[in-house]
Protein backbone atom coordinates (compact mmCIF):
# COMPACT_ATOMS: atom_id res chain seq x y z
CA UNK A 1 0.00 0.00 0.00
CA UNK A 2 1.23 3.58 -0.87
CA UNK A 3 0.53 5.57 1.90
CA UNK A 4 1.25 9.31 2.13
CA UNK A 5 4.30 9.77 4.82
CA UNK A 6 2.42 11.83 7.00
CA UNK A 7 -0.37 9.22 7.45
CA UNK A 8 -2.77 12.00 6.09
CA UNK A 9 -4.20 12.37 3.31
CA UNK A 10 -3.25 15.15 1.08
CA UNK A 11 -7.06 15.39 -0.71
CA UNK A 12 -9.58 17.49 0.13
CA UNK A 13 -13.03 16.65 -0.10
CA UNK A 14 -13.86 18.44 -2.84
CA UNK A 15 -11.03 16.77 -5.11
CA UNK A 16 -13.74 13.89 -5.19
CA UNK A 17 -16.67 15.60 -6.29
CA UNK A 18 -14.55 17.47 -9.31
CA UNK A 19 -13.30 13.96 -10.66
CA UNK A 20 -16.92 12.59 -10.71
CA UNK A 21 -18.00 15.85 -12.52
CA UNK A 22 -14.94 15.26 -14.93
CA UNK A 23 -16.13 11.38 -15.57
CA UNK A 24 -19.70 13.07 -16.44
CA UNK A 25 -19.26 15.38 -18.47
CA UNK A 26 -18.31 13.09 -21.34
CA UNK A 27 -21.61 11.65 -20.47
CA UNK A 28 -23.51 14.33 -20.62
CA UNK A 29 -21.93 15.94 -23.89
CA UNK A 30 -22.79 12.36 -25.70
CA UNK A 31 -26.40 12.47 -23.78
CA UNK A 32 -26.86 15.85 -25.44
CA UNK A 33 -25.06 15.17 -28.88
CA UNK A 34 -27.87 12.15 -29.15
CA UNK A 35 -30.88 14.45 -28.02
CA UNK A 36 -29.77 17.17 -30.73
CA UNK A 37 -28.47 15.13 -33.95
CA UNK A 38 -28.92 11.24 -33.50
CA UNK A 39 -33.03 11.81 -32.28
CA UNK A 40 -34.30 13.71 -34.61
CA UNK A 41 -33.25 11.63 -37.41
CA UNK A 42 -34.25 8.59 -35.78
CA UNK A 43 -37.72 10.28 -35.42
CA UNK A 44 -37.96 11.19 -39.14
CA UNK A 45 -37.15 7.23 -40.20
CA UNK A 46 -40.02 6.13 -37.58
CA UNK A 47 -42.44 8.33 -39.00
CA UNK A 48 -41.86 6.98 -42.42
CA UNK A 49 -41.95 3.55 -41.58
CA UNK A 50 -44.84 4.03 -40.00
CA UNK A 51 -44.60 0.46 -37.57
CA UNK A 52 -47.63 -1.05 -36.27
CA UNK A 53 -45.91 -3.53 -33.85
CA UNK A 54 -47.20 -2.44 -30.53
CA UNK A 55 -43.57 -2.95 -28.64
CA UNK A 56 -41.83 -1.04 -30.90
CA UNK A 57 -44.48 1.67 -30.20
CA UNK A 58 -43.90 1.68 -26.66
CA UNK A 59 -40.16 1.58 -26.79
CA UNK A 60 -40.46 4.79 -28.48
CA UNK A 61 -43.12 6.25 -26.21
CA UNK A 62 -40.46 5.78 -23.97
CA UNK A 63 -37.71 6.96 -25.85
CA UNK A 64 -40.15 10.32 -26.51
CA UNK A 65 -40.42 10.69 -22.80
CA UNK A 66 -36.85 10.43 -21.75
CA UNK A 67 -36.00 13.20 -25.28
CA UNK A 68 -38.79 15.87 -24.14
CA UNK A 69 -38.55 15.32 -20.22
CA UNK A 70 -34.64 14.95 -20.07
CA UNK A 71 -34.24 17.98 -18.09
CA UNK A 72 -36.59 16.30 -15.65
CA UNK A 73 -35.33 13.14 -15.74
CA UNK A 74 -31.81 14.56 -15.35
CA UNK A 75 -32.80 16.53 -12.43
CA UNK A 76 -34.14 13.38 -10.94
CA UNK A 77 -30.78 11.74 -11.48
CA UNK A 78 -29.11 14.70 -9.55
CA UNK A 79 -31.41 14.48 -6.41
CA UNK A 80 -31.09 11.05 -6.21
CA UNK A 81 -27.20 10.95 -5.92
CA UNK A 82 -26.62 14.17 -3.92
CA UNK A 83 -30.05 13.32 -1.59
CA UNK A 84 -28.04 10.44 0.40
CA UNK A 85 -25.01 12.45 0.70
CA UNK A 86 -26.43 14.70 2.67
CA UNK A 87 -28.66 12.25 4.75
CA UNK A 88 -26.33 9.26 5.25
CA UNK A 89 -23.18 10.94 5.33
CA UNK A 90 -24.00 13.85 7.16
CA UNK A 91 -24.39 12.42 10.81
CA UNK A 92 -21.16 10.49 10.30
CA UNK A 93 -19.04 13.75 9.73
CA UNK A 94 -20.67 15.38 12.71
CA UNK A 95 -19.92 12.52 15.11
CA UNK A 96 -16.05 12.05 13.62
CA UNK A 97 -14.81 14.97 14.21
CA UNK A 98 -12.95 15.58 16.92
CA UNK A 99 -13.05 18.93 19.12
CA UNK A 100 -10.21 21.34 19.30
CA UNK A 101 -9.27 21.58 23.47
Amino acid sequence: MNAPASGKSTNSGWIIYIKGVAFLVPALLGWVFDLLVLWPKLLEMWTQAGPKDPDARRVMNILLFLTHDSLTVLMVIIIALILPEGVFFAAGRATGRRSSA
